[in-house]
């Protein structure tokens, strides 16, 4: 003979043989449901490309200041041309 329903169940079920399955719970932790963040995943990228640069300035540090120039090369900027405005329309005398 089966365990009692618990109290509540629709009279049908109670008539019948009944078995409480047992389930077991498994604890997840918030991230583990969400999945990977956003800020978590840039973190750790720049982590990894800190250790990418650390490696190329240890092996070549000439490609690696080339590298930071070329970044930082003020002609890479797009120079912007004098603005040419309409000459202002002024009048001389009042109405």
């Amino acid at each position: 003979m089966g365990t009692r329903p618990p109290h509540g169940t629709p009279w049908l079920l109670r008539t019948r043989n009944f078995t409480v399955q047992k389930k077991t719970l498994q604890v997840q932790r918030l991230d583990q449901l969400e999945g990977r963040r956003r800020d978590k995943e840039e973190k750790d990228a720049s982590r990894e490309d800190r250790k990418k640069m650390r490696k190329i300035e240890a092996e070549n540090p000439a490609s690696l200041m080339a590298q930071v120039s070329k970044h930082n090369d003020p002609m890479t900027y797009r120079q912007r041309s004098a603005l040419s405005l309409p000459a202002p329309q002024v009048k001389t005398h009042t109405h």
